[in-house]
């Protein structure tokens, strides 16, 4: 690593002021459209960086999407991307591509088209794989349907790869109950088979909407639930994997707060001692802009602590659609739809750290879009700091003209140490104390599920 978490977090506050400097700059599409979401979804492992582009109408074909790929080690601000994927063999319409995106390692990119419509049903969603062949390209090799084939399953809607399993989402899976599916595959030349499945219990759980996986332990959401106290409120299940290498239910995760559709585990995200979980429904202030469950490993157990509350309030439920820790002592949380004063939904990016004193994290900044937030923009939709830098996706974004064709901002590390201290004071930054959940419910609940949007 080339740099520490000091300096990163001194080059994130760069990007809330006027103008991008520093090695800092903005990634266009190349051919801006009217509603392609250049920026929707982000990766950045093994040198590669892709970029997806939600809806981009490749070749003609109406919102297919294509997925962007960029060499690292080369200027991303002023070459052309390394190679363009689209679905398959053939571009398809209005699939979702790239609506999640992993590398298993630095020769497999694992795809997800959560809206791909099998034969007599609509939104289905398959998972495609690319493999790197000899010349350096990435060549698409093989497809994964869902197991339960129906409408409106949104298979591969989330994939993560873990411990030689696949692990993907279907949230919508009769009447948004929800199942994820684990797979696993021999060799690279052979099938991936199903070797485990999980269910939701009832309609509108959203179970597996958003899940973590981390050497043997493993927790699904559904923060659609009623189990615990009414429609919407959600709930977690946490799983160990068996010396048999199956995995076998634990324990819940209940909700840290009473209020109605709270929407507990709409996002979540973990390391080996912290885990946090997102509360879209959660009240902060008078306004409905979400909160964070914080929560520690105590033993072998995990413990909440407090919730994490935006320092700004404005805008839609939808703090902590995205989350990273990084480094174990910095936690960012993206609030795409927060409201930047005329722009609404312009977007935010909040980055703590962690106080080993007090045991909490404090809040270090926030960033927003350069040079000015714009309406609808969704700064933050998606971002992943890595040792390379900070890519931070702006999806509704207008370029050239082009409604809502996003773009993608980098941040890049500084080329030399400073001397000093940072000098620039923290954005909004509470106290170290933390802030307790609230017990009474407020009569006016946001009633409807969040989305990935």
């Amino acid at each position: 690593m080339y740099y520490n978490v000091l300096l990163q977090l001194l080059v994130l506050l760069y990007l809330s002021s006027v103008n991008i400097t520093n090695g800092d700059f903005i990634i266009d599409p190349q051919l801006p459209r009217t509603g392609q979401e250049f920026g929707h979804r982000l990766l950045s492992s093994h040198g590669w960086l892709f970029i997806a582009e939600r809806y981009a109408d490749p070749e003609g074909y109406d919102q297919g999407g294509y997925i962007r790929i960029y060499d690292e080690s080369l200027d991303l601000e002023n070459i052309p991307p390394y190679q363009s994927l689209y679905e398959g063999t053939i571009p398809l319409s209005a699939n979702d591509f790239g609506s999640s995106l992993i590398l298993r390692d630095d020769m497999t990119l694992i795809v997800g088209a959560s809206t791909f419509n099998e034969p007599g049903f609509a939104d289905v969603g398959v998972v495609y794989i690319f493999n790197k062949v000899l010349n350096g390209q990435w060549e698409y090799t093989d497809i994964i349907h869902c197991p339960h084939q129906m409408a409106t399953v949104y298979f591969g809607d989330k994939i993560m790869y873990s411990g030689g399993q696949l692990f993907v989402s279907a949230y919508g899976r009769l009447t948004n109950s929800g199942a994820l599916y684990i797979f696993e595959q021999l060799d690279m030349n052979s099938p991936w088979t199903l070797v485990q499945t999980f269910l939701g219990t009832t309609a509108q759980d959203f179970f597996g909407y958003d899940f973590w996986v981390q050497n043997n332990e493993m927790v699904i959401c559904a923060h659609g639930s009623a189990i615990y106290g009414g429609a919407g409120r959600g709930y977690c299940k946490i799983y160990h994997k068996g010396i048999d290498g199956l995995w076998v239910f634990q324990s819940d995760i209940t909700p840290p707060s009473d209020r109605a559709t709270l929407h507990f585990g709409t996002s979540i995200t973990m390391n080996h001692e912290h885990m946090f979980i997102s509360m879209p429904g959660e009240f902060s202030g008078a306004a409905g802009t979400g909160a964070v469950a914080s929560y520690r490993l105590d033993g072998t157990e995990w413990a909440h602590t407090y919730n994490i509350h935006p320092s700004s309030t404005g805008g839609a439920t939808a703090f902590g659609n995205r989350m990273q820790i990084y480094n174990n002592d910095t936690l960012i949380l993206g609030h795409h739809l927060n409201n930047q004063g005329p722009a609404t939904t312009g977007g935010r990016i909040y980055v703590y750290k962690y106080n080993t004193n007090i045991h909490a994290w404090k809040q270090y900044g926030d960033i927003l879009a350069a040079p000015v937030p714009v309406t609808g923009g969704k700064f933050g939709v998606d971002f992943q700091m890595t040792d390379h830098g900070f890519f931070i996706g702006e999806s509704g974004a207008t370029v050239n003209g082009a409604a809502s064709a996003g773009r993608t901002f980098f941040i890049a590390p500084p080329t030399s140490s400073p001397t000093d201290s940072p000098t620039l004071s923290p954005t909004n930054a509470p106290t170290d104390a933390p802030t307790n959940a609230p017990t009474n419910a407020p009569t006016n609940a946001p009633t409807n599920a969040p989305t990935n949007a």
